[in-house]
């Protein structure tokens, strides 16, 4: 945005189309142009990297986390009829695993707001490990 500094009064905007030869314009007037914040974008420095390091690791390790109850929610499988035991522990895994996706995709979506993390890939790898473990949970559920 630029302002004019004219001898009669403070600053005044320049709006779209203004020129320096309209009437309104009383004595000299010099352009001054102020300083943008709120739209320059800083260069990502030394606490950014950082932010996005720390994310990217919490978020890589969470998601390691949720793979893992997934498979050992999917690869338990009852001896028979009578081992409830082996069902209820797929099940408590897959919930588990639904509940650590649920949290990691809250904090991805965190860290792409914050723009410590510029790629919305992270998204869909809690996704997929989510729709796994819900289907785990209902269609894929061990039978006994």
């Amino acid at each position: 945005m630029r302002a004019t500094v004219t001898a009669a009064g403070p600053p005044r905007r320049r709006e779209a189309g203004w020129s320096a030869g309209d009437p309104d314009d009383v004595g000299e007037s010099i352009a001054v142009n102020e300083t943008r914040t709120m739209t320059r974008q800083r260069p990502p420095g030394a606490s950014r990297r950082a932010g996005a390091v720390v994310c990217a690791v919490l978020l890589t390790l969470l998601n390691l986390a949720a793979g893992y109850l997934v498979l050992l929610a999917h690869t338990a499988q009852p001896a028979g009829p009578w081992d409830s035991e082996t069902a209820a522990h797929s099940d408590i895994a897959a919930g588990l695993a639904l509940a650590l996706t649920a949290v990691t995709a809250l904090l991805t979506w965190v860290s792409v707001k914050a723009e410590w993390l510029r790629r919305r890939g992270w998204f869909a790898l809690s996704a997929l490990l989510a729709l796994a473990a819900f289907l785990r949970l209902t269609l894929l559920a061990p039978d006994l």
